[in-house]
C-alpha cells in the first residue's frame, strides 16, 4: 500500500493523486506535532466538506465521519484542485450545515458531500443547510456547493443520481453556485458519457437566498452523450438575479447526444425571480459555460414544466413577475392567488417535443379569496414578450378548490398571450362528505345500542320472578352501512339498571331505569377528491346516557312495552378536511345531545310447557342533534332524526329446567336516518342509513339451579339488508335481590 503524507498548508492536487496511482492508498493529514488519520470511506466527507482548507479551523485528533456536521465557523480557503477521491461506490454521504461557512474571495472553492474520481456513479448523497453560507463577492473565483461531484480521467460512464441539496427555513445563503449533482467527464478525449438524473434543490419558505448565482438541479458535462433529466428545483424564497436551470448538459461536439427530458422547476412562498432566467432544460458548448446556447442537433428537450404553487403553498411574492422562461413543454397553476395575475417577462421554447408552452390549469387552488360566484374571471397570468416558441392551453375545462369547502368548475381562455380564468360553478368540495358521514357513524352506534336496552327490558319482563331485579348488559359487534358511501362502525356498549316485576289483577308490570354507554370507532368510505392524500377517514365515539323502560305482559299473555332515553354522543375525527389554500388539516369534534324512544306490542303463543313463539313489532325512534363548526368554511349539519319499525317472532325451547334456547327471525325496516350538510350556505352531499335490512338471531338463557334469583342471557344477531351488513354479541344478567 502506497501513503501520501501532507503537511498542515500543503496542497494536494489531483495531479498528485494522480501519481499515486490505485484508489486503494491512504492519506494522512500531519500536524507538525500531531496528526490524525482520515479513514479513506470518509476522506470525501471529512476533507472536502471543510473546503480542504487545512486552516487553523482543523484540528488535530478529530475524526469526520459521514453523518458529517458543521458546527460553529469554518473558513474554506482551498483552490478547486484540492480534491480527495471517495474509494467506494457503495457510501452515501450526508452533511448537515447548522454554523457558518465562509468561502475565500482569492479562490474558487468547492464545498460538497462526496467527490468520487474514476468511480461510475456517486448517488443518494445530502447536504442540509441551516446556519449561513457566505460565497465569494469575485463571481470570477465562484464558490460552489455540490451535493455530488465526479470528475474522470479515464472513466467511461458516470452516474450522479438522487442527490439533494436542502437550504432550510432560517438558513442564510449568498453569493452562492448550487448543483443538485455535477459531473466533468472531459478530461481526455474519449467515449464518455454522463448522466445527472432525479437531482433535488430545495430552498425553503423562511431562507434567505441571496446573489447572483446558478442553482442547478443537475448539471452533466462529457465528451460523448450526457444527460440531465428528472431534476427538481423547489424554491420557496430568496431574491433571484441569475440562471436557475433544472437540467443543464454540455457536450464537447454538438453532434454528441445531449437528453434534457422530465425536469421540473417550482415556485412558491415569497421567491423573487423577476431578474431570475429558468430553464426547464439547455445546453451549451463545453468551452462556454457562461453562454446560454441551445443547439437543436442531437439535441432532446421535452417534457420539463414550470410549476406555480408547492404542498399546496401558492407562489405570493411582492411582485408576481418572472424574468424570463426558457424549453418548458408546460406552465402548470397548481395553488395562485385569485386576482394576482403572474406576469413573464419574456418566453422563450426550443423544446424539441413542441414549442408550444401549454398552460395547465385543469386542477388549481385558488387563496386569497373566501367566496368565488360563477362568472368571477380574473387574468391569471400573461406574457409580454414571446421570442420563440407560442402560448396555448393543456385544456380550457378546470376545476378549483377553495379552502376545504367549495369548489367548483371553470374554464381558462387564451387571448394573445394572456391566460383569463372564469368561474363557471360553485358547489361543495367531496371531502366535506365526511363530515355527514360522521354524523352517520353516532346514528349507526346509537341504533345497536338502543337494541342491547331493549334486549334488556325484553328479559327483565320475561324473568318470571317477581320483585326488584338488577341487569347488567353488555353488546358489541360491528355494521358496515351504505350512507350513500358507506361508513364501517365497531361498537362496545352496555347498560345497567334496576327494575321491579309486579303482579297485578291484568298480569305483570315491569318497570325499570338504567344509565346506558358506549363507545367505538369507524372508518367512512368515500372519494375525498383532491383532498384524498392529505385527510384521514377514520374517527371515534363514545355516549352515554339514561333510560327509562316499561312493559305490561297480560294474562292472556299479549304485551305491551316502551322505553324513554336521553343522553349525549361526542364523536372526533383527526384530519378530517384538508385546506388547499393554507395547507391546514382540520378535526372534527361533534358534541350533540340525543334522545330515543321505543314502542312495541306483541303475542306470546304456547305450544306446551317447553316450546313458545312470540310474534312482536316494534317502533324505534332517535333524534340526534345538529352542529355547526368552522374549518375553512362553516359547516351545518342538521340535526337527525331516524325512524325504524321491526317484524319479527322469537321461538323458545326449554332444554332444561335450568336453560333455554331460543332463536328468531324478522325484518326492519328505517325510514331517514339522513344527515343534511351546508356547507358555506351551500348544500353538500348527505348521509342516510335508511333501507331494508332482515335479521335472525341465536340465544340461550340460563337459569344456576343453586342460585334461582340470577339469570344469564347470552346471543349473537345478524343483519343483512341491501347497503347493510351488521353482526353483534350480547351478554346479560339479571339477578334478583
Amino acid at each position: 500500500m502506497k501513503m501520501t503524507t501532507l503537511d498542515k498548508g500543503e496542497d494536494f492536487t489531483f495531479e498528485d493523486y494522480q501519481k499515486q496511482g490505485t484508489s486503494n492508498d491512504s492519506f494522512y493529514l500531519r500536524e507538525k506535532k500531531n496528526s490524525f488519520r482520515l479513514k479513506p470511506l470518509t476522506v470525501a466527507v471529512s476533507v472536502v466538506l471543510t473546503g480542504l482548507a487545512l486552516s487553523n479551523q482543523v484540528k488535530a485528533d478529530k475524526d469526520f465521519d459521514s453523518p458529517w456536521i458543521i458546527e460553529g465557523t469554518e473558513d474554506l480557503s482551498s483552490h478547486n484542485k484540492f480534491k480527495v477521491p471517495g474509494d467506494n461506490p457503495n457510501t452515501l454521504v450526508t452533511a448537515t450545515i447548522n454554523g457558518t461557512v465562509n468561502f475565500s474571495n482569492l479562490n474558487h472553492s468547492w464545498l460538497y458531500t462526496s467527490y468520487k474520481d474514476e468511480l461510475p456513479y456517486n448517488s443518494y448523497n445530502s447536504i442540509t443547510v441551516y446556519g449561513q453560507i457566505n460565497g465569494s463577492n469575485n463571481h470570477s473565483k465562484p464558490s460552489n456547493l455540490i451535493g455530488a461531484y465526479t470528475t474522470s480521467q479515464y472513466g467511461s460512464s458516470i452516474q450522479n443520481n438522487n442527490n439533494t441539496v436542502i437550504f432550510k427555513a432560517g438558513s442564510s445563503v449568498n453569493n452562492l453556485y448550487v448543483y443538485g449533482a455535477k459531473i466533468d467527464n472531459i478530461v481526455n478525449s474519449g467515449n464518455k458519457s454522463a448522466s445527472t438524473d432525479y437531482n433535488t434543490v430545495i430552498i425553503e419558505k423562511g431562507s434567505n437566498y441571496q446573489g447572483n448565482a446558478y442553482v442547478v438541479g443537475g448539471y452533466a458535462l462529457a465528451n460523448n452523450t450526457a444527460t440531465a433529466s428528472n431534476n427538481k428545483i423547489i424554491i420557496g424564497s430568496g431574491n433571484f438575479s441569475s440562471a436557475i436551470v433544472a437540467g443543464w448538459t454540455s457536450t464537447s461536439d454538438d453532434n454528441q447526444q445531449a437528453t434534457m427530458v422530465g425536469n421540473e422547476v417550482y415556485l412558491y412562498g415569497d421567491a423573487d425571480v423577476s431578474g431570475a432566467d429558468i430553464y426547464g432544460g439547455v445546453r451549451t458548448k463545453a468551452d462556454q459555460l457562461n453562454e446560454i446556447k441551445n443547439p437543436q442537433n442531437t439535441t432532446v428537450i421535452a417534457g420539463n414544466t414550470l410549476i406555480f404553487g408547492y404542498n399546496n403553498t401558492p407562489w405570493s411574492p411582492a411582485n408576481y413577475t418572472v424574468g424570463s422562461v426558457n424549453n418548458f413543454s408546460t406552465i402548470r397553476l397548481d395553488n395562485v392567488i385569485w386576482g394576482k395575475t403572474i406576469t413573464i417577462s419574456k418566453l422563450t421554447n426550443a423544446s424539441t417535443d413542441s414549442t408550444v408552452t401549454k398552460i395547465n390549469a385543469e386542477n388549481v387552488s385558488f387563496s386569497g379569496v373566501e367566496m368565488l360566484y360563477p362568472g368571477d374571471s380574473y387574468d391569471m397570468l400573461t406574457v409580454t414578450t414571446v421570442e420563440s416558441g407560442s402560448l396555448g392551453l393543456s385544456s380550457e375545462t378546470s376545476t378549483y378548490t377553495l379552502g376545504s369547502s367549495l369548489g367548483g368548475i371553470g374554464y381558462t381562455k387564451l387571448n394573445g398571450n394572456t391566460v383569463t380564468y372564469t368561474v363557471t360553478s360553485l358547489e361543495t368540495q367531496p371531502q366535506t362528505h365526511t363530515s355527514a358521514m360522521t354524523m352517520s357513524a353516532g346514528t349507526v352506534a346509537l341504533s345497536q345500542g338502543a337494541d342491547t336496552l331493549s334486549a334488556s327490558g325484553f328479559n327483565l319482563a320475561n324473568s318470571g320472578l317477581t320483585g326488584v331485579q338488577d341487569f347488567f348488559a353488555v353488546g358489541g359487534g360491528m355494521a358496515r352501512v351504505k350512507t350513500g358511501s358507506h361508513v364501517n362502525v365497531n361498537t362496545l356498549n352496555f347498560s345497567v339498571g334496576i327494575g321491579n316485576n309486579v303482579q297485578n289483577d291484568y298480569g305483570m308490570l315491569s318497570v325499570g331505569g338504567a344509565f346506558e354507554a358506549g363507545f367505538g370507532k369507524f372508518k367512512n368510505h368515500f372519494n375525498a377528491g383532491q383532498a384524498d392524500p392529505y385527510i384521514k377517514k377514520n374517527g371515534d365515539f363514545t355516549y352515554y346516557g339514561i333510560a327509562a323502560l316499561a312493559n305490561m305482559t297480560f294474562e292472556n299473555l299479549w304485551h305491551v312495552n316502551g322505553a324513554l332515553r336521553y343522553g349525549r354522543l361526542k364523536t372526533s375525527q383527526n384530519r378530517a378536511l384538508y385546506n388547499f389554500a393554507t395547507k391546514l388539516a382540520y378535526d372534527i369534534d361533534l358534541s350533540s345531545y340525543y334522545m330515543g324512544a321505543e314502542l312495541g306490542v306483541g303475542k306470546v303463543i304456547k305450544f306446551d310447557d317447553l316450546n313458545s313463539l312470540d310474534l312482536y313489532g316494534k317502533y324505534f325512534f332517535l333524534h340526534q342533534e345538529g352542529n355547526t363548526f368552522h374549518a375553512g368554511g362553516k359547516y351545518e349539519l342538521s340535526d337527525v332524526n331516524s325512524h325504524r319499525l321491526r317484524l319479527g317472532g322469537r321461538y323458545s325451547h326449554n332444554y332444561t329446567p335450568t336453560a333455554a334456547l331460543y332463536t328468531g327471525l324478522g325484518a326492519e325496516y328505517e325510514f331517514d336516518g339522513k344527515a343534511e350538510l351546508k356547507v358555506d350556505g351551500l348544500m353538500a352531499e348527505p348521509s342516510k342509513t335508511d333501507g331494508f335490512r332482515g335479521f335472525g338471531e341465536l340465544g340461550v338463557t340460563i337459569t344456576p339451579a343453586s342460585n334461582k334469583g340470577l339469570i344469564f342471557d347470552f346471543s349473537v344477531k345478524g343483519l343483512l339488508g341491501e347497503g347493510f351488513r351488521g353482526a353483534w354479541v350480547n351478554a346479560e344478567m339479571k339477578y334478583m335481590f
